[in-house]
Parts: structure tokens; sequence; C-alpha cells
């Protein structure tokens, strides 16, 4: 996490409490390495140090997890879906 980053939040005073680098899967199965950043409101998602995509947490209706794999979808129903890969803890 950059001060860039947190510079772009809705709260800047939020407290991280997840971060991971993920690969972004496209509807076309295009990869896009992304950080992702998690804190009590919102999931972020970042191209290198600017904001692609802000999503309230409580917007989200699903998460779907590969039992296969490590990929997952979140689901936002007035948005589009965030599908990712290798989210470590």
């Amino acid at each position: 996490t950059t001060p860039e980053m947190i510079a772009q939040f809705t709260d800047p005073g939020e407290p991280i409490l997840f971060q991971s680098r993920v690969k972004k899967l496209s509807r076309y199965n295009i990869e896009q390495t992304r950080v992702v950043i998690l804190t009590g409101d919102h999931i972020y998602l970042f191209d290198r140090n600017s904001l692609n995509r802000r999503h309230r947490v409580t917007n989200m209706s699903a998460i779907i997890k590969s039992t296969v794999s490590t990929e997952m979808v979140l689901i936002f129903p007035n948005a589009k879906d965030l599908r990712m890969q290798n989210l470590t803890a």
C-alpha cells in the first residue's frame, strides 16, 4: 500500500483489514495484475497506484470460491462482478 493509494480511499482514515496482489480475469479470461484492498466499508481494486474500482462491502451479494483452484468471484448485483485468482491470505 502506498500513500497515493490511501489518498484515493473514500475515507483516508479507514483501516486496512486485508490486502493482496491478485490476477483479475476479464470475461474473455484476460489476466491483469491488480492490488485488492479490503477496509471495513469498501473493496478497492488498484492498477499500480491508480484506483480501478471501488465497491461498498454492503453491496456485495455473494462470494463464489472454487474448490479446485485459487479462483473466486465477488458478485455485485448493480455492477460488474469481480473475478480473481491467486488471492493469498
